[in-house]
This record gives C-alpha cells, sequence and structure tokens, in this order.
C-alpha cells in the first residue's frame, strides 16, 4: 500500500502512476478541494489513456477504483510507502515528515518527491532515519520515466533497494543519487 501526500499536479501524478500499475493508494490533502482536484487529475489521466486506446474502460474505471482520498492521516497507518508531495518548503514539509511517522509502522519508508531540500534535513525530523529517502518523480509524472531515488547519509541499503524495485514496477527508470 502506498499514501501520497499532497494531491496537486505531482501527488496525483504519482498517485496515476502507481495505480495504473496496480497499486492501492491513499491519496491525502490538506482539505477536500485538494483531494478534488486531485481526482479529477487522475480521472482525466486516465480518460486519455482510454481515448488513446493504452488501456480500457474497464481497466481504466478498475484502476480509479484502487485510489482512495482523505484529508486525515486515517487509513495511511498501514502504508507500505509514503510519498510526500507538497509544496516546496522545509518547514511544511519537516511537519508533514514528524505527522506521518507519528502514524505509520517502523517498517514504512517515508519519501520525499522534493526536487530542491536535501533528504538528509527531512530526515532529521524522523526517528527512523534509515527508512527516509528521496523519489523525485519528474514533471508530467505519466511522461517522464526517470525518478531519482536520493540517498540521504542514513539511509538504508534495503531502502533505496525497495524504492527502485517500485520505480521499475512502475514502468520508471529509477537512478540512485
Amino acid at each position: 500500500k502506498i499514501a501520497v501526500l499532497g494531491a496537486g499536479l505531482m501527488g496525483a501524478g504519482i498517485t496515476q502512476v502507481a495505480a495504473k500499475r496496480g497499486y492501492n493508494i491513499r491519496l491525502k490533502d490538506r482539505d477536500a478541494s485538494g483531494v478534488g482536484w486531485g481526482l479529477k487529475y487522475c480521472n482525466d489521466l486516465f480518460s486519455k489513456a482510454v481515448q488513446r486506446r493504452h488501456m480500457s474502460e474497464a481497466e481504466a474505471d478498475i484502476a480509479m477504483g484502487r485510489i482512495a482520498a482523505t484529508t486525515t492521516y486515517d487509513g495511511i497507518e498501514t502504508a507500505d510507502l509514503v510519498i510526500e508531495a507538497v509544496f516546496e518548503n522545509l518547514e511544511v514539509k519537516t511537519d508533514v515528515f514528524k505527522e506521518v511517522e507519528a502514524v505509520v509502522s517502523d517498517e514504512c519508508i517515508i519519501a520525499s518527491n522534493t526536487s530542491s531540500i536535501p533528504i538528509a534535513s527531512l530526515a532529521q525530523a524522523c526517528k527512523k532515519r534509515d527508512r527516509v529517502a528521496g523519489m523525485h518523480f519528474f514533471n508530467p509524472v505519466p511522461l517522464m520515466k526517470l525518478v531519482e531515488v536520493i540517498r540521504a547519509s542514513d539511509t538504508s541499503d534495503e531502502t533505496v533497494a525497495a524504492l527502485t524495485e517500485l520505480g521499475k514496477r512502475m514502468t520508471r527508470v529509477p537512478v540512485t543519487v
């Protein structure tokens, strides 16, 4: 199970790609408007895939059904991976990391889609720093195949391997940096 925090352009794009590849996603945003925008974006991407005959209508419906939206952390406690995709602000991201670590298991990987904030800075907010890394997708997520798996000094080899494997399963080209 994957949780994506932030239903904006990047978070919704990550959600759509993961759901298309068979993953169950819990998409969280701070309010109903944000969640609604993210769900509409995912649905629009699936509709385009159907129009282009990249998937059937039934496949698109099934994939869309893998996405559950929320404005709280309910349901996120069972996630194996959390991908944070909120806006680029260290204080906001640090708060999100603290909040999510408080509700997930010790085995859960917490990754950030940040493009500018050092992962080590975000990891400082967490107790299980070996489970913190970056997973930076490029925009637009459905089209761009590259994903950076970003290791901080405390990130474990197992965390990097898990994110690399996920990237491959999502039909991305993971590069460890």
